[in-house]
């Protein structure tokens, strides 16, 4: 039978029209807002698919490394189906600088479950990328072993499962406990090589 719902977080249900599988009975029309939204703003708009949305930092989930709240977020909405005559937040992706390692550390990325498989996540992807990484290094810990995931960030320039003796000294002891732990994650890399590795210990020999 046609649902009537869309599915929001688990438990939790949206009043947006679906099709059969449970997507949007309305053709979606994302976009990716400009603004970088910091993690409260982002928990305050995210409340209303998922009233009990916590803070990283409040998630046990997450390991110790990212369990960190996030400098921004960029955030998808759709214009075609609303909430209360507003735009519906749809996905999300966010970053942290840890300027004591010299890198880029992503915090997520997130489709809300009625709208996966509209390949919406790769634009959330690159937008972060060109916009806020660039060339700069970056790392993140993926909880995703999929194939088609792991494709997909392999088809943005990262690497999947890069050696650990890569990183700055200063993090490897901290991705190990991450990537070994009781919450499994597979380290990835972008603009991280051997070459960039004697750049850092270059700089920590000048400082």
């Amino acid at each position: 039978m046609k649902k009537e719902l869309g599915y929001g977080a688990e438990g939790t249900y949206l009043p947006i029209r679906t099709n059969d599988e449970g997507k949007p009975a309305v053709k979606p029309d994302v976009y990716i807002d400009d603004k970088i939204y910091s993690e409260g703003e982002m928990v305050s708009i995210f409340r209303v698919i998922n009233p009990d949305r916590k803070t990283r930092e409040e998630m046990d989930f997450f390991p110790t490394l990212t369990r960190q709240n996030a400098d921004g977020y960029f955030i998808m909405f759709d214009r075609a189906n609303t909430l209360g005559g507003e735009p519906l937040p749809v996905g999300r992706v966010g970053w942290k600088y840890l300027p004591e390692h010299k890198l880029y550390l992503t915090t997520g990325i997130k489709i809300i479950d009625m709208y996966r498989g509209l390949g919406l996540s790769r634009s959330l992807w690159e937008k972060r990328d060109s916009s806020i990484i660039k060339n700069s290094p970056a790392i993140g810990m993926a909880s995703n072993f999929s194939e088609s995931w792991l494709k997909l960030i392999q088809s943005e320039g990262w690497k999947v499962d890069p050696p650990v003796e890569s990183l700055p000294e200063s993090i490897q002891d901290e991705v190990r406990e991450t990537i070994e732990g009781d919450k499994p994650r597979r380290l990835i890399s972008k603009n991280i090589d051997m070459a960039m590795k004697k750049a850092w210990e270059i700089l920590k020999a000048d400082t």
